[in-house]
């Protein structure tokens, strides 16, 4: 009964969402040209009402609204259930049971709200975004608009005026309350000031308050900027968003920087297209070779080479009693130091087949060095930077086959190493 009340109701606030949208994403237009002195043979298309209507309720790249609600219940449900399970293991007081329960079904509800917030915030996102598409002609592109304070999250300033093409969707976090607005062909650089200046005319304490005293230090010393904290990542269902980076990952992202590589709050154009539409699980493996395929073209110059060189170094393997237990029979290993130098060897052979993918339960960057002679395979987690396993599959290419997800591969051609799809 809750799916059936709260689906109603988002979808009523996105149906108003959307109108709202294409009426102020045309005044917006409007207002532009008139800015920029345009009078003659500009016509501002208005979009059906139709093609607008199409956006209500299924706005995340495919997943409907009434699958997300569904999901919500049943693990409203689940909690409810831990609570009466837990309650009467341990004897609890019924009254006490009852603020569990309560506290239980208040969780489900504050993710309704947030979902509430967010769809109806991406449905008018997305009327504006097909009305300023709608409009090329007149338009190149749409600018990221923040209202610089203390209540804008980092990654918002950071984004703050930069300029996207009208491809690109407007890719946020939950209950952002920032906007898209038009850029013509020929508008000359926005004088406005962005959100980063902003926050750099802020005092320290500011600045600690809203990215905690360590990136403040790094900001400071000028080893951070605010864009370096914005971090991408695709999710199967949802899409693209941006969320802020750890220090660790912020660091990394100054170095690639520094290198020339663009960073998360500036516009990569991913030369590999990713399926849209959702329904199998092999047009999600599509959709994760794509974004593995992206994440390879958007490194620096030597950057596969390196991370080749990289699981070439000789490492511990975590719980090797275990691995060795169920692996060093593959290889005749009788004691654990024999079955850690074939390891050894394996890693450092020169003609190891590489295959590289994204693990659909935490798109982590997953690599299989296969020997092409043995089979023998060492797993590494990019992600962690660690190597995961060290095993014999029977048919290699019948293990990949089975894999969930669909692999690149990594091949040598005139001197450098390239990327490609595998199968």
């Amino acid at each position: 009964r809750f799916a059936d009340v709260a689906e109603q109701v988002i979808t009523d606030t996105q149906r108003a969402a959307v109108v709202a949208a294409h009426t102020e994403a045309h005044q917006l237009t409007l207002a532009a040209l008139h800015d920029a002195r345009v009078t003659t043979g500009a016509d501002v298309v208005r979009l059906p009402v139709a093609a607008l209507h199409e956006l209500i309720g299924v706005l995340g790249d495919g997943s409907p609204l009434r699958t997300l609600l569904d999901k919500l219940g049943q693990q409203a449900a689940q909690d409810v259930g831990d609570a009466l399970t837990h309650a009467v293991a341990v004897g609890r007081n019924p009254r006490r049971t009852a603020r569990d329960i309560q506290d239980a079904l208040g969780g489900n509800l504050n993710r309704a709200l947030t979902i509430a917030r967010t769809e109806q915030i991406r449905a008018y996102r997305n009327a504006s975004l097909q009305t300023y598409q709608a409009n090329s002609e007149l338009l190149r592109g749409w600018r990221w608009l923040a209202s610089p304070s203390r209540r804008t999250c980092p990654v918002c300033l950071a984004m703050d005026g930069t300029e996207h093409p009208l491809d690109a969707p407007f890719a946020t976090h939950q209950c952002c309350r920032c906007a898209m607005v038009p850029v013509l062909h020929d508008a000359p650089p926005s004088t406005r000031k962005t959100g980063a200046e902003w926050f750099a005319e802020q005092d320290e304490a500011t600045q600690r308050e809203m990215i905690g005293p360590g990136k403040q230090k790094l900001y400071a010393e000028g080893k951070l900027t605010l864009a370096d904290l914005v971090g991408v990542k695709d999710d199967a269902q949802w899409g693209k968003s941006r969320y802020q980076r750890s220090i660790g990952d912020a660091l990394a992202a100054a170095g690639k920087r520094e290198a020339g590589v663009a960073t998360a709050a500036q516009t990569f154009v991913p030369p590999y297209p990713i399926p849209q539409s959702l329904g199998a699980a092999v047009t999600l493996n599509a959709q994760l070779q794509a974004m593995r395929l992206n994440q390879i073209a958007a490194l620096p110059p030597g950057g596969l080479e390196q991370q080749i060189a990289r699981m070439a170094i000789p490492q511990a393997l975590p719980k090797l009693d275990y691995h060795f237990q169920r692996h060093g029979h593959e290889f005749g290993a009788t004691l654990p130091q024999d079955y850690v130098q074939m390891f050894d060897e394996h890693i450092r052979r020169s003609d190891l087949m590489y295959f590289t993918g994204l693990r659909q339960s935490d798109q982590a960057m997953m690599w299989y060095l296969i020997a092409p002679d043995t089979g023998a395979t060492a797993q590494y987690n990019e992600t962690r930077g660690v190597y995961w396993s060290f095993f014999q599959p029977k048919d290699p290419i019948v293990y990949l086959d089975r894999g969930l997800l669909w692999w690149v591969e990594i091949t040598q051609a005139g001197g450098q190493w390239i990327a490609q799809p595998w199968r």
